[in-house]
């Protein structure tokens, strides 16, 4: 595994949503100067020499800030780890049946989670390697993979379905109807992938694409930051 990957680990706020904002603009929101949650991230680009630019949705994303740049408007408060992870427990997305889940119900394993679309090339490259990592921990009953697929704009239900299916990937996937996971999380890039720990603690998140190493890593440096 690349050493520098525990070198590039910063920590960085993410944003709530807040009232009706996100829904009135229909975009991502940016990530940092809000003090409701915090995580330690990872950064793109610096694990794998094969890794590709993160793909951008075409609802005009929120830039992705360091809170130790400086830059104005960042937060002046820490929250609490039980606030932090109330928001990651609250996230709420829809599985194949229609019916509404959220991350709360996987409470005791730790989760690495994907968030995509089927029209994004970078996503496309790495689901191999998601396959061969549910494939790997599939029986482990304490850690769980989740997929879930960015709908709207230009992803629909049915070519997500249609992607998974032609492909013959076989782990489970939700939809990302209401926008809440990448609203709530600021994902400013697809594919993104994060870590969420057995509590429903905040972790690490990784934009871009990445490999089968990758994901690995960011699973034993959850259970590292969450023995």
């Amino acid at each position: 595994m690349n050493k520098n990957f525990k070198n590039t680990l910063v920590i960085i706020g993410v944003v709530v949503l807040a009232g009706g904002l996100f829904f009135g603009a229909s975009k991502l929101l940016e990530m940092g100067g809000s003090p409701d949650v915090t995580a330690p991230r990872i950064e793109a680009g610096s694990t794998s020499a094969n890794s590709s630019a993160a793909a951008t949705e075409s609802t005009s994303p929120g830039s992705v800030a360091n809170p130790n740049s400086g830059s104005e408007g960042s937060a002046s408060t820490t929250p609490s780890t039980e606030d932090s992870a109330a928001l990651f427990a609250s996230l709420t997305f829809v599985d194949q049946e229609g019916k509404t889940r959220t991350l709360s119900e996987f409470k005791g394993q730790y989760l690495i989670v994907n968030y995509w679309a089927s029209w994004c090339p970078p996503c496309k490259e790495e689901m191999p390697d998601l396959q061969k990592f549910y494939d790997k921990y599939k029986d482990d009953p304490t850690v769980e993979f989740v997929s879930i697929d960015a709908v709207g704009g230009r992803e629909t239900k049915e070519e997500a379905d249609k992607y998974i299916a032609e492909n013959g990937f076989t782990f489970p996937y939700y939809y990302d109807d209401f926008m809440d996971v990448g609203g709530k999380l600021g994902l400013s890039a697809l594919p993104s992938s994060f870590s969420v720990g057995p509590d429903s603690q905040p972790g690490f998140i990784m934009e871009g694409q990445r490999e089968l190493a990758d994901f690995e890593q960011l699973l034993e440096e959850t259970k590292k930051l969450y023995p």
